[in-house]
């Protein structure tokens, strides 16, 4: 294990059990890659209706024991932008849990300026290049890391024209007024 003046390099990691099994398996193979290359990586699981409670109250978990906002590694459930694609809930300075998603507790001066200003416009093209400003700092200062995106899909039954899938909920139409059915009926 890598190690500088006696201090081992080593992570914890927390998550919640919640509808996906494949956690633990994404968990694993983090777990590998990291001590390939000489990381210890601590996981802890936690069913959902807890895992959230331990982390506003900051009550340690198992050792080494995470506290709030001194966690290194946590997957949270996944995030879905509305429509529009501001992200102050899961990156701004006032939303830490519980009066948001930011649980990496990353506060960031010049981010939170530039959320202000894309929220107090209402110009697209003013909008674009702030978000490009914004997605600059998370491109540079990684305060969250995609590990995977969903791939949404939709059903529509047979005989049912011009139905489009919304590019944000797989489950979702972006069109329903604009369908029509073979015979009226779908």
């Amino acid at each position: 294990m890598r190690a500088k003046q006696g201090q081992r390099l080593d992570f914890e990691y927390v998550t919640a059990l919640v509808y996906a099994p494949w956690r633990t398996a994404i968990g694993a193979l983090i777990q590998r890659n990291l001590r390939e290359i000489g990381i210890r990586l601590d996981i802890q699981y936690y069913p959902l209706r807890q895992i959230y409670a331990l982390l506003i109250a900051g009550k340690a978990s198992p050792p080494p024991g995470a506290l709030t906002g001194r966690y290194d590694i946590s997957e949270s459930n996944g995030y879905l932008p509305g429509y529009d694609p501001d992200d102050y809930s899961v990156l701004g300075c006032n939303s830490f849990l519980p009066n948001g998603g930011n649980l990496s507790f990353y506060c960031n001066p010049n981010l939170e300026a530039l959320y202000k200003r894309e929220q107090e416009t209402t110009d697209a093209g003013v909008r674009q290049q702030l978000f490009n400003q914004i997605h600059e700092i998370y491109l540079t200062e990684f305060p969250i890391i995609v590990l995977y995106g969903w791939i949404e899909f939709t059903i529509a039954r047979k005989g049912t024209h011009n139905h489009k899938a919304s590019a944000l909920d797989g489950e979702t139409a972006a069109n329903i007024w604009q369908w029509w059915c073979d015979k009226g009926k779908c």
